[in-house]
């Protein structure tokens, strides 16, 4: 996670950061919806579970 967050700040501080916004964002887009997914998959109890 250190290397991933490490490379997002390089990519600010030697590309334009038009460009580099552009790409978060639409690394967003992509990742959220499995992170929704893998959210909701270990937030669901099964109906007939006890509380």
């Amino acid at each position: 996670m250190a290397v991933f967050a490490g490379a997002w700040v390089a990519a600010f501080a030697l590309l334009p950061p038009g460009w580099v916004a552009l790409g978060l964002a639409a690394w967003a887009a992509v990742a959220l919806p499995g992170v929704v997914a893998l959210h909701r998959r270990f937030q669901h109890i099964p109906h007939g579970e006890p509380d």
